[in-house]
């Protein structure tokens, strides 16, 4: 397997191509790209790109994929997998055209969001069993804006079992305040709301699994009386 992943490194003094672009950790601090293709499981580096600060983007990553992957010939990965910053068509063409199989994240966009919304009250989902860590399965079709095609993927989910709170700062006459609010933009939840996390994928038309990541989406069931 070939896992795709960046790392951001932020520099300190005066380097060559050290940039101001996307550092979640030091936010302003220039930094270098590190585009890097592991060998999965084993965790042994294959290829690395270093990149300007501003060059974060999958775009960026994608000549240097392709290469290795013609490079490796018939040696080619059994499977490609990336985080939701790889799960775009780029990165997909690379995998299509040379006939891979492919496991990338999507993005919580609002084509995604509405595929949750409309599978969320199927029955067919595959049961949460140890094997699969408690992640149920299922899959469909999604076409996102960009992609030239509609192409198979699985959503999955898990079931919440802890509480889920935000901490906001709610301001008073004299001094600033916390308060827990519930992580729920919704304006009824039942006592015994059950709440999902939810991951989806775009995969190859080969390839079924039911492992999954860190959730996207929560949503409350209701009762079936429950005001809409």
């Amino acid at each position: 397997m070939l896992d795709v992943d960046a790392t951001i490194k932020p520099l300190y003094g005066r380097q060559e191509g050290a940039e101001i672009g996307y550092n979640p950790h030091k936010p302003g601090r220039p930094s270098h790209v590190l585009h890097t293709f592991w060998v999965g499981n084993l965790r042994l580096v294959l290829d690395a790109v270093l990149s300007s600060g501003k060059q974060h983007t999958s775009g960026h990553a994608k000549a240097a994929m392709a290469r290795r992957l013609d490079e490796l010939g018939d040696k080619a990965p059994a499977l490609v997998r990336g985080d939701c910053g790889y799960g775009n068509e780029d990165i997909i063409d690379v995998c299509e055209q040379r006939g891979l199989r492919y496991l990338l994240r999507l993005r919580k966009t609002a084509n995604v969001k509405r595929l949750i919304e409309r599978l969320f009250r199927r029955e067919d989902w595959t049961h949460a069993t140890e094997t699969s860590q408690g992640w149920q399965a299922l899959e469909d079709e999604l076409r996102l804006s960009g992609w030239s095609k509609a192409r198979r993927v699985v959503v999955l989910r898990r079931r919440i079992k802890h509480d889920i709170a935000l901490t906001s700062q709610k301001r008073g006459q004299h001094e600033a305040s916390e308060q827990l609010v519930l992580a729920l933009p919704h304006d009824e939840v039942q006592d015994n709301a059950q709440v999902w996390e939810y991951t989806v994928s775009p995969r190859g038309p080969w390839h079924w699994s039911t492992t999954g990541g860190a959730g996207t989406c929560a949503r409350p069931t209701r009762r079936p009386d429950a005001r809409r």
